[in-house]
């Protein structure tokens, strides 16, 4: 906490990443979904793919949201973008409860935050 959090706060998807987890499992900090999601959140946004795949987690079980198939689909597949095997077991999991319909929906999602956050070229 005393090495991530400042790193966190700094802009670090990393140790953003790492802060979500803390907060997830209540390891040296009380568990709370609502700070592992912002900071889940926060590293996702950033295309960081452990954290999209477990902000994903957090929408396909409920974990401090309302549980949204279509919205962890989307965290999901960003995160297969990434190349994040579990990712890959937990997009076919939800993929099994939705619908045609709904699968779509979050392909489209995901195909327009490509689009808002374009990957950086070296």
């Amino acid at each position: 906490m005393k090495e991530w959090k400042p790193a966190a706060q700094a802009g670090d998807a990393k140790s953003q990443f790492r802060l979500g987890c803390l907060y997830t499992h209540g390891q040296g900090v009380e568990a709370d979904p609502d700070a592992a999601l912002r900071w889940y959140r926060e590293a996702a946004e950033q295309g960081d793919a452990d954290a999209q795949n477990n902000l994903g987690g957090h929408y396909a079980e409920g974990l401090g949201v309302e549980q949204d198939y279509v919205t962890a689909y989307m965290w999901f597949r960003l995160a297969v973008r990434g190349n994040h095997e579990v990712a890959m077991r937990n997009l076919e999991f939800v993929r099994g409860r939705m619908t045609e319909e709904q699968v779509g929906e979050a392909e489209d999602l995901a195909r327009d935050w490509l689009e808002s956050h374009p990957v950086p070229t070296d």
